[in-house]
C-alpha cells in the first residue's frame, strides 16, 4: 500500500517463504496468465501526473522557466528521453540531454551516485579528481556557454531506476559548478512551501535521515517546519507520512530522494491522494522552488540564494566496497569491534566537554549510531556506521560543526580502515584484484593491468579512487593515498 517499500520483517517473511518452497514445485509450474504490455499507457500516467500543477507546484504565471538553459542527464536509464521531453513542455529557453543512450551503460559516466560528496566542481578540482571529467553532465555544463539560450544554466542528474536526483547549477562566472544534494534540494523547498502557503505547512513535519548535514534540521526549523529523524531509507520517511498525513510536510535523504504529497485521477475519474518520491517530481520541484523568487535576482545573487540554502555543516563518509555485510551484525564481533574502534578513536582525537551517546534510530537494527554531545550545547553531531541497502559496501559517516572538522575526519577514516582489514569478502573477485593493486603499488609503485582480466579493473580503479580514496593519479599511474598506506601497512 501507498508504493511503501518491504520493511525488515516482510524482508524476513518474504525470504523465510521463498526458502520452504520445494523447487520442483517451482521447476513445474505453468504461467497463470499472459505478458501485459502498458509501457505507452503507464508512460502518459506519469507525464501526465507531473503535469498536474498540484503535482509540479508550477504557479499560473507563465515565463517562469523562459531564461534557463537545462541539461537534463538520465543515467541511460528509466528516464532516458522522458524526462526531457517532460521539461520541454514547460517552456524552458533550451533542454538539451546527455547520457540519454538506452543501450544498457547505466550509470556509467553519469547519474547522481557520480557526485556523491561533492559540493561544488571546478578546473582545479578536475584536476585533483580526474574521474570527475568523465562525468557527461559535469562535462557539459563547463564546456557550455550561457549566453547561448539562457541567462542561468541549471541541470538535473538522476539515477538509473529514476527516484534519485541532484540539480547543478553553473557559476555567475562560468568555472563553477555547484552540486546541489537532497539536503540543499530539500531546504530549497522547505523555503519555497513555506513562503507560498505558510497556514498549510507551519509546524508540519519534516523527516530527513541520520545521512543529512545536521544544519538542514536547524534551517528547518528556523521555517517554522518540526524536524523528525529517522533511519535511512525513504521507506522510514513514508511511514512516518502514512501514521499522520495530515501532519507530514516534507520529506527527504541527503543522497536525493524526495518525498511529498501527489495527487492523481484513476480511470473512474476519481482524485486520490498519496505520496510521491520520484525523482522527477522533486526535480520539477525543486526547479520551481528556485526559479520563482530567482526571477528577480541577478546572477551572482540567483548563485549564493541556490548554492546555501542554510549554513551548511561538515558532512563525510568513508566506504569500504567489497565487504561481507552479513559480519555487520548487532552484536556480532565486527559490530562491537567497529564500536569500540569508534569510542577510541573518539577518545584519542576528542577535547574535553564532548561525549558519544549511543542511540537507535527508527528501525535500522544493525546501524550502530553515536550522538555526539556537548556538556553546554547538547547535541552537536552524529557518528554512525551502516550496510548501504543495495550496494556490497559498508561505510562510516560523520556529521557536525565545521569546527570539528579534523577530528571527525580522522574518527571517520578509522572506522572504515577497520572495516576494510575486518569484512573483506574472500569470494569477490573485486575484493582479491584491491588486495592485488594494493601490493602492486606498495611493491612496484606500478599497476600491472593485464594481471586483472577477469574483473573491470576500471571500475575496480575508480571506486577504490574516487569513492574510498585508496589511491591517486600520478601521472599516467596511480599511487596510494594515506588511507591507501595505513591499509596496506
Amino acid at each position: 500500500p501507498n508504493a511503501m517499500k518491504p520493511l525488515p520483517e516482510q524482508d524476513k517473511e518474504l525470504t523465510d517463504a521463498i526458502f520452504n518452497l520445494d523447487w520442483n514445485d517451482v521447476k513445474n509450474a505453468l504461467p497463470k496468465n499472459e505478458p501485459l504490455y502498458a509501457q505507452d499507457e503507464a508512460g502518459k500516467l506519469f507525464i501526465d501526473f507531473h503535469m498536474d500543477a498540484r503535482n509540479s507546484w508550477m504557479p499560473k504565471e507563465s515565463g517562469l522557466f523562459s531564461n534557463v538553459t537545462l541539461l537534463v542527464d538520465p543515467a541511460r536509464g528509466a528516464l532516458a528521453g522522458m524526462a526531457a521531453d517532460y521539461f520541454k513542455k514547460l517552456g524552458f529557453a533550451d533542454v538539451i540531454e546527455v547520457a540519454g543512450e538506452r543501450d544498457g551503460r547505466v550509470n556509467e559516466n553519469s547519474g547522481v551516485a557520480f557526485l556523491e560528496g561533492f559540493r561544488e566542481i571546478n578546473g582545479e578540482l578536475l584536476q585533483k579528481e580526474p574521474g570527475l571529467e568523465k562525468h557527461e553532465l559535469v562535462k557539459a555544463m563547463l564546456e557550455t556557454k550561457k549566453s547561448v539560450k539562457g541567462k542561468k544554466l541549471i541541470g538535473v542528474s538522476f539515477d538509473a531506476d529514476g527516484d534519485r536526483f541532484y540539480i547543478l547549477v553553473k557559476s555567475a562566472s562560468g568555472g563553477t559548478v555547484h552540486i546541489l544534494s537532497g539536503d540543499e534540494t530539500g531546504g530549497l523547498q522547505a523555503g519555497y512551501l513555506m513562503r507560498t502557503d505558510p497556514e498549510r505547512y507551519r509546524d508540519t513535519m519534516f523527516v530527513h535521515t541520520v545521512e543529512s548535514d545536521i544544519n538542514v534540521s536547524r534551517h528547518a526549523k528556523n521555517l517554522g517546519f518540526a524536524p523528525k529523524l529517522t533511519g535511512v531509507g525513504d521507506k522510514w520517511i513514508l511511514q512516518k507520512a502514512i501514521e499522520d498525513s495530515a501532519g507530514f510536510g516534507i520529506g527527504l535523504e541527503e543522497t536525493g530522494h524526495s518525498i511529498h504529497h501527489g495527487y492523481a485521477v484513476t480511470t473512474d475519474g476519481t482524485q486520490t491522494g498519496f505520496y510521491a518520491g520520484n525523482g522527477l517530481k522533486g526535480a520539477i520541484n525543486t526547479l520551481v522552488s528556485i526559479c520563482a523568487p530567482g526571477l528577480k535576482m541577478d546572477d551572482r545573487e540567483f548563485e549564493e540564494f541556490v548554492k546555501t540554502p542554510f549554513e551548511p555543516g561538515f558532512k563525510n563518509s568513508v566506504p569500504a566496497y567489497y565487504v561481507d555485510k552479513t559480519l555487520f551484525a548487532r552484536g556480532s564481533a565486527v559490530w562491537n569491534g567497529i564500536k569500540e574502534r569508534l569510542y577510541q578513536s573518539f577518545d584519542e582525537t576528542t577535547e574535553p566537554g564532548y561525549r558519544l551517546e549511543e542511540a537507535e534510530v527508527g528501525r535500522e537494527e544493525d546501524m550502530l549510531f553515536f550522538k555526539l554531545m556537548h556538556e553546554s550545547e547538547g547535541m552537536v553531531g552524529t557518528i554512525f556506521a551502516r550496510n548501504s541497502g543495495t550496494e556490497e559496501k559498508s561505510s562510516v559517516y560523520v556529521r557536525g560543526p565545521h569546527e570539528l572538522k579534523e577530528m571527525l575526519a580522522a574518527i571517520c577514516e578509522d572506522g572504515a580502515l577497520y572495516m576494510k582489514k575486518n569484512m573483506p569478502n574472500s569470494k569477490n573477485p573485486m575484493a582479491i584484484a584491491e588486495t592485488a593493486v594494493l601490493k602492486q603499488l606498495s611493491d612496484t609503485e606500478k599497476i600491472d593491468r593485464d594481471s586483472f582480466s577477469d574483473i573491470n579493473i576500471e571500475r575496480l580503479l575508480f571506486e577504490m579512487e574516487i569513492k574510498q580514496k585508496l589511491i591517486k593519479r600520478r601521472g599516467g599511474d596511480y599511487s596510494l593515498t594515506t588511507m591507501g598506506r595505513r591499509l596496506v601497512d
